[in-house]
């Protein structure tokens, strides 16, 4: 190791080395600075993109909560609706009870009805044989009147007999 040459060529190395060493650190710091400022482009970008993402997402929350409410307010009608169905269904079994009632009522009065009209059909019949006795009577009434008058006749001849005028 005493050789100039051998001390040329470590030197050489040696200075290649280095050079090389700061030429890659170089080109490493270029690169980096490279991708840095791309790397800052692309989060400039996605952070733009971010933000138009949070307004949707702030937007879609606005509406899911409208729609919260919304659902809040159909929820209190439903219960609403639950509880007047359940009025109007207590109305309709009170109604359907009275119907019952109405309808054994009118089956009363139907069979009632039967037993009038079986009733008048007799006095019909019974009137039927009163006016045939009435339409006698009227002939018996005529046959005497026709006796009576017959009498009368009878009567002032006698007494035009027995009493002269």
């Amino acid at each position: 190791m005493t050789e100039p040459q051998i001390w040329t060529i470590i030197g050489v190395l040696a200075a290649s080395t280095v050079g090389l060493a700061a030429f890659m650190t170089q080109t490493l710091q270029r690169s980096v600075a490279g991708l840095r400022d791309e790397m800052v482009g692309r989060f400039t970008a996605l952070d733009g993109r971010m933000d138009q993402f949070d307004g949707r997402v702030e937007r879609l929350e606005r509406k899911v909560d409208g729609l919260d409410r919304d659902m809040r307010q159909l929820s209190g009608k439903v219960d609403g609706l639950e509880r007047d169905m359940r009025v109007v269904s207590e109305k309709v079994d009170g109604l359907d009870r009275d119907m019952r009632v109405v309808s054994e009522k009118v089956d009363g009065l139907e069979r009632d009805m039967r037993v009038v009209s079986e009733k008048v059909d007799g006095l019909d019949r019974d009137m039927r044989v009163v006016s045939e006795k009435v339409d006698g009577l009227d002939r018996d009434m005529r046959v005497l009147s026709g006796k009576v008058d017959g009498l009368e006749r009878d009567v002032r001849v006698i007494s035009e007999q027995i009493l002269p005028e």
